[in-house]
């Protein structure tokens, strides 16, 4: 026995039918998409864990080669800021009789940020080192 169903727009269930089948075909491209995008960041994640483990252990093994110096010690190898007085080294008297040093007013040193600065000492220290 065979049973019938009547439908009486065929072409627009037909239409509708392949419109769903259309976009369930499209959330499966986005799904598996957004699974191989998933395994694209799992990778790049596991290779940034591998290069800052790696990074890790060459600092460390940089800290035990080089000297111990405190930080006291390293500014001793800062570049000292320059002053200079009047034409001749003179001192100019004040009005109340007292001597003062009068310094032309210099622009001031550029500022060096503390990767410049620490860049600087160890710099020193190499040259201090490459002397020995």
């Amino acid at each position: 026995m065979s049973y019938f169903v009547r439908i009486n727009d065929e072409r627009g269930v037909r239409r509708r039918l392949l419109e769903s089948s259309k976009e369930m075909l499209y959330a499966l491209k986005g799904y598996y998409a957004f699974l191989e995008f998933r395994d694209q960041k799992r990778e790049a994640a596991t290779e940034l864990q591998t290069i800052l483990k790696e990074l890790s252990d060459l600092m460390m093994q940089l800290q035990q080669l080089l000297p111990e110096e405190s930080l006291k010690d390293l500014e001793q190898y800062l570049p000292k800021p320059a002053t200079r007085t009047k034409k001749g080294g003179k001192t100019g008297k004040r009005k109340g009789g007292k001597q003062k040093d009068v310094e032309d007013e210099l622009p001031p040193p550029p500022q060096m940020s503390e990767m410049e600065r620490l860049h600087s000492a160890l710099a020193n220290i190499e040259d201090r080192l490459n002397k020995l």
